[in-house]
């Protein structure tokens, strides 16, 4: 399960996700789920998925995503100037794939 947890909104770079998304083999496709938790402009990214041809999964926002986190095999974080998340902090701690972009 690759993972973002946080607003949805441009400044978090969720195109970057989907399109990075998009641009994987279909073997990875097919072995994989993006699932992205929280509120935002989800109707904005659904139909960028759609035009991507992309499945992915809009949660929306959750009160203690912690569980997800701990479920993800990667937490995906692309920002552009809001800092660390704490979505990437909190899964740091369970010392699994952290995968971080900043642009």
């Amino acid at each position: 399960m690759l993972l973002h947890v946080g607003t949805l909104r441009p400044i978090k770079g969720i195109d970057y996700i989907l399109n990075a998304y998009a641009a994987l083999d279909d073997e990875a496709k097919n072995k994989s789920v993006l699932i992205f938790v929280g509120k935002g402009q989800e109707t904005f990214y659904k139909n960028i998925a759609k035009s991507l041809g992309i499945n992915v999964y809009f949660l929306g926002e959750k009160s203690n995503p912690l569980d997800y986190i701990t479920l993800a095999d990667a937490v995906i974080n692309v920002s552009g100037g809001s800092g660390v998340s704490n979505s990437l902090l909190e899964r740091r701690l369970w010392e699994n794939l952290l995968l971080l972009g900043i642009i």
